[in-house]
């Protein structure tokens, strides 16, 4: 289409066109992997898409690395925020920036799947949702924190609708449900309409808007497609949890409880998870006491809850799983071969230092895999977490699966 303004043409100056997406990141102190993260949104297949950056008052080189991002690709948007006010915050201003139809949730410190943007839309389109999200591949430097994705455990193989009782089940009366707050959507503007994160809560604060979301009668389908990479590491918030934290997620529970009908359908499920967010203060608590010292506070807290010892073993435990994670294993070369013999059987390596793996190709653009893939992304991860890899045998019928393979270490994709 021509440029009215190149040829003369009288009239109001044309309006740039809105993206289909608008990528939403919050980043704060996120220079080591936000260029990569960045980068595989650039990546996309589907480019017509922008990013929006919003730094919440970085201290570190982020904004330097976004600026020079945004000089390089149109696509870019810096918003560099003048205070912290917390990821919410953050990501409330670039909703507030963004001219996409659709907005994508996506943290600095992890990775897209190549194809993930236009996967996931095709499925919303197809399936009639306001929002739809995916499986997430756990990474990172620890390996005990790797080999597995999000939503292994249901084995899925067809897409669900996450609804609010499955949301706040997942939190109180049914554990063996995967987290669901921790899913970034794909959220269609228009559904989301005046809903905002939460800016009082500094964790849990995609559970409540998710949960807010659907109480509002929105569609929000989960695909079982493993297409966004979650990195794990110390300095994840998401890992992060506190006495104040855990009140601000009670005070939010109880504002979501308190606009239910008297003796509506969620009402059991409201109270087994302010339960469990009861026990949660409980334990942050007794950690907070045994931090500063309050020997007698945290003794007293344990004769009154043994069960808080349990907490306390498992975290213990956790350190020195961490601790004692073996060394990484040197380099391997992996070889994919795409065929017909089922996702992640594995074939008699080629050679010393490679493993060869059956594959299976890519889905239909808008269908769904004949098979779990969760099985066959949680053991590239947890290749990636012993291994340094070297992917080969990447031809367009196993480019699919070679991009869910996570990188080993810094902050680049594994090519």
């Amino acid at each position: 289409m021509a440029d009215p303004s190149a040829s003369g043409a009288a009239g109001p100056a044309a309006q740039p066109r809105r993206p289909a997406v608008s990528v939403i990141m919050a980043n704060r102190n996120g220079a080591r992997f936000l260029a990569a993260a960045a980068g595989s949104v650039l990546a996309q297949t589907m480019a017509d898409l922008e990013l929006v950056i919003a730094d919440d008052a970085s201290g570190d080189e982020s904004r330097d690395i976004a600026a020079g991002l945004a000089r390089r690709d149109p696509r870019v948007r810096l918003l560099p925020l003048a205070a912290a006010g917390g990821a919410g915050a953050a990501r409330n201003a670039a909703i507030a920036a963004a001219s996409g139809d659709w907005l994508a949730v996506m943290d600095s410190d992890d990775l897209m799947h190549p194809e993930r943007l236009e996967r996931l839309l095709a499925a919303a389109q197809d399936l009639g949702a306001d929002a739809v999200a995916d499986d997430l591949i756990h990474f990172g430097e620890d390996p005990a924190a790797a080999g597995r994705t999000l939503l292994q455990g249901l084995a899925a193989t067809a897409p669900f609708v996450l609804d609010a009782a499955m949301l706040l089940a997942c939190e109180g009366a049914d554990p063996s449900l995967p987290a669901f707050g921790y899913l970034k959507p794909l959220i269609r503007r228009a559904a989301l309409g005046a809903l905002r994160y939460d800016t009082a809560l500094r964790i849990g604060e995609d559970f409540d808007l998710y949960l807010r979301l659907v109480a509002a009668g929105a569609r929000f389908v989960v695909v079982p497609e493993p297409l966004y990479l979650y990195r794990r590491h110390t300095a994840s918030l998401s890992h992060r949890q506190s006495v104040a934290g855990v009140t601000a997620i009670l005070a939010a529970h109880d504002r979501f409880a308190a606009a239910q009908p008297n003796g509506g359908a969620l009402g059991p499920l409201l109270a087994a998870r302010r339960r469990n967010l009861e026990r949660m203060l409980r334990f942050e608590t007794l950690v907070a006491r045994i931090r500063a010292g309050q020997v007698a506070a945290a003794a007293g807290a344990l004769v009154r809850s043994p069960r808080l010892l349990a907490g306390l073993a498992r975290s213990a435990a956790d350190r020195v799983r961490r601790r004692a994670a073996p060394p990484r294993a040197g380099e391997l070369r992996l070889v994919l071969t795409a065929a017909g013999g089922g996702a992640g059987a594995a074939v008699p390596p080629p050679g010393p230092g490679q493993l060869a793996l059956v594959v299976p190709g890519r889905p239909p653009r808008v269908g769904f895999p004949s098979e779990p893939l969760a099985p066959l992304a949680s053991r590239l991860s947890a290749l990636a977490a012993r291994h340094v890899l070297h992917v080969t045998g990447a031809t367009p019928e196993t480019a699919y699966v070679a991009a869910m393979v996570p990188p080993a270490a810094g902050d680049a994709p594994a090519a």
